[in-house]
């Protein structure tokens, strides 16, 4: 199985979106195609690198 690589444009892209706050990580993960502890990583990279 290939492993699928995200671009850094849509892990910030992403990552903005779960800080927004409108809608859950649950829901960005089934919306983006990708699981919830990805969603969740993203957040925190943007986080700790702003």
């Amino acid at each position: 199985m290939k492993r699928r690589k995200f671009s850094a444009h849509l892990k910030s892209k992403v990552a903005i979106e779960v800080l927004r706050g409108q809608l859950t990580i649950h829901e960005i993960a089934k919306k983006c195609q990708v699981h919830t502890t990805q969603v969740t990583d993203w957040k925190k990279a943007l986080i700790g690198g702003a």
